[in-house]
């Protein structure tokens, strides 16, 4: 992806929220969201690492990210403070995906796992899904269900 501000990019994740009007875009160990609605600030939030994966929560108040300091967060758009506890991974953190209903997150990471995160408490729902390779993409079915790749 092209540099924003002169800076170079060590992570490579960018999404629109057409609905909110705002767009988060990662830059080297943060990810720079900007909303266009009146009175929002442009707002950083840090990670210790580059950022690969940003998703908005469907009703647009959360972003979560994922980053090779083997870490996603939640964050809230409004805010723009981390909510809750990091959410671990053994590896960098490849994709993050909110449920249909944003109770639930999915994260990917090259640890080879994928996990399913409960967005209210922060814990992991279930043991962790094993795979043999890095998983790069974890996301849910129409009827809830986790999907990984």
């Amino acid at each position: 992806l092209a540099d924003i501000d002169g800076q170079d990019n060590d992570g490579d994740a960018a999404l629109a929220n057409p609905e909110a009007a705002s767009f988060a875009r990662s830059l080297r160990n943060h990810l720079l969201y900007i909303s266009l609605a009146p009175n929002c600030p442009r707002m950083s939030l840090t990670h210790d690492g580059g950022v690969f994966a940003v998703a908005f929560s469907p009703d647009g108040t959360k972003l979560a990210t994922g980053s090779d300091d083997k870490t996603a967060r939640l964050w809230d758009v409004a805010t723009g403070k981390p909510v809750g506890k990091p959410l671990l991974h053994g590896a960098m953190v490849r994709s993050v995906t909110f449920s249909r209903d944003g109770t639930k997150l999915a994260t990917a990471s090259h640890d080879k796992t994928a996990r399913i995160w409960d967005v209210v408490t922060h814990k992991l729902l279930g043991e962790p899904l094993k795979h043999p390779q890095d998983v790069v993409s974890a996301g849910f079915n129409p009827d809830g269900t986790p999907l990984t790749e």
